[in-house]
């Protein structure tokens, strides 16, 4: 919904809009593109996929890779992670993991 806000802005915006006006309006766009952005991220930290199809350690050792950076080794070691856990509380685990328990 938000890309096709986006997507309707823009057309207004050319049509609409003077040259000068719309280095203002491409930086609302760059905020719009940031909120999106961030919105996915929120989402796929709530219900990742992986989870879903792979469960609790495959979506913990994804969660690692996804913040590993040049300056940020994560070693992740899952001792012990029981593959038989109901799917709400490996929910629940992999939600405290990333800081958005509710």
């Amino acid at each position: 919904m938000l890309a096709g806000v986006k997507i309707n802005f823009s057309a207004w915006a050319s049509q609409n809009l003077e040259h000068e006006n719309k280095q203002n309006f491409n930086q609302i766009l760059n905020q719009l593109d940031h909120s999106v952005a961030e919105l996915r991220n929120i989402a796929r930290n709530l219900m990742p996929e992986s989870l879903l199809k792979f469960g609790l350690e495959t979506a913990l050792k994804d969660l690692t890779e996804f913040y590993t950076r040049k300056d940020l080794h994560i070693d992740f070691q899952p001792i012990d992670i029981n593959t038989n856990l109901p799917l709400a509380v490996q929910i629940n685990i992999f939600r405290i993991s990333t800081g958005n328990s509710g």
